[in-house]
Formats: structure tokens, sequence, C-alpha cells
């Protein structure tokens, strides 16, 4: 045991002997690199923050409104609003694209987008001239869910 205590110690005494007096200069840092300019298939680079906290809760005033359904099942509610002379009126299907079968994928799209095409009695044009007189907006779409 002795032996190999004097070996270490001699092994030490031999790097602190063999150490040089000053440590060598550090070797500069790389330079940066250049920024790579932004293209469709190397977009910039996003740095993202937190979000910012939620703010307090606060309560919600909904306007009153009614609920009716008809006897074919139609669900129709009412918001009066009196202070503007103005109409509007929502039509939503309990469905969307989402219920498209595999095999007609588009389907509600399609079928949204004729209703607004006209019926046996008016062409499209005819239906959009009687709206846009007065004042109104026809559009239909579907999405996946409502």
């Amino acid at each position: 045991m002795t032996r190999v205590l004097l070996v270490g110690g001699a092994v030490a005494v031999a790097l602190v002997g063999c150490a040089p007096s000053a440590p060598p200069p550090a070797a500069p840092p790389p330079a940066p690199a250049a920024p790579v300019p932004s293209t469709p298939t190397n977009p910039p680079v996003v740095r993202r923050q937190s979000p910012p906290p939620p703010l307090p809760e606060r309560p919600i005033a909904f306007p009153p409104f009614t609920e009716t359904t008809l006897p074919n099942g139609l669900s129709v509610i009412v918001v009066e609003k009196s202070d503007a002379p103005v109409t509007t009126a929502r039509l939503y299907v309990r469905t969307g694209s989402a219920a498209d079968p595999v095999s007609k994928v588009g389907l509600a799209d399609l079928v949204a987008r004729t209703l607004t095409q006209g019926t046996q009695r008016r062409n499209a044009r005819q239906i959009a001239e009687t709206i846009e007189r007065v004042g109104g907006n026809l559009d239909a779409s579907a999405s996946p869910t409502i």
C-alpha cells in the first residue's frame, strides 16, 4: 500500500511539475453563421414566447331569446334586437361534411352550394336579385361540425 501511495504521489508531483506556468489562451469563439434567407423550403425560425396569463373571469350577459320547436322538428331560436332595422336568419343543420360517406367525400359541400343555384320556379340570378334588392345576402356552406 505504501508503494501505491508513493507512486500516486510521484505521478501527481510529476503532473504538477510538467504543467505550464500559465494556461494556454482560449480559442476565439466561432464567428456567427450568416443568416439564411427565408424561402418556402426554408421558413424563418420563429421564437415563441409563453402566452400571457388568462384574464379573470367575468360574467357574460347573453341577450334574451325564445326557443320554439316547429311541428316538423325544426328548432327555432329568436333573438330580438330592436335598435336596428335588420333581420338575420340562419339555418343550421345538425350534420356537416364530417358525416359524408367515405365514398362520397364532398357531398355536404355540394348540397350546400346547390342550395343557392335556383329552384324550379326561380333561377339563381332571380333569387340573388330579389334578396339584393332589399339589401340581403344569401350564402350556404358546409363545415365539418356545427
